[in-house]
């Protein structure tokens, strides 16, 4: 559904959606590491390009060693927060900011993405813009 949202471009409904479905998704699986992908495709609709690009990051930096990579259809989500993100910030910002998002924890991604925080990039090793 979230998808569904945001490929029709229900951006509010889906961010809503997405808050309220991320506890229950981490419960029942363990982790939100796949689901971030809609995140990240909902804050690069946003025009939130250089947190997309970290969330996407993010979602890299957390699949455990030897867990898939993505399933096909946030695989798709992925891929459109990418082309959104890349348009947006040209190769180098973006792959920084992705290297960024490699150092996040989950809890950190989520932060970013609903709480409207800006994560200080000083206080994580390696970050620089």
């Amino acid at each position: 559904m979230n998808a569904a949202l945001l490929q029709i471009g229900e951006v509010a409904e889906a961010e809503a959606s997405l808050r309220a479905a991320l506890p229950g998704i981490r419960n029942a699986l363990g982790s939100a590491r796949t689901s971030l992908c809609y995140v990240a495709l909902l804050m690069a609709r946003q025009g939130r390009h250089w947190d997309a690009a970290r969330l996407i990051g993010a979602v890299e930096g957390l699949r455990p060693p030897g867990a898939a990579i993505l399933a096909p259809p946030n695989r798709t989500c992925q891929d459109d927060a990418v082309d959104i993100a890349l348009a947006a910030l040209g190769s180098e910002e973006f792959e920084q900011a992705k290297a960024q998002g490699r150092l996040l924890s989950e809890e950190e991604a989520v932060a970013l993405a609903f709480s409207g925080a800006k994560i200080d990039r000083t206080q994580v090793a390696g970050w620089s813009r």
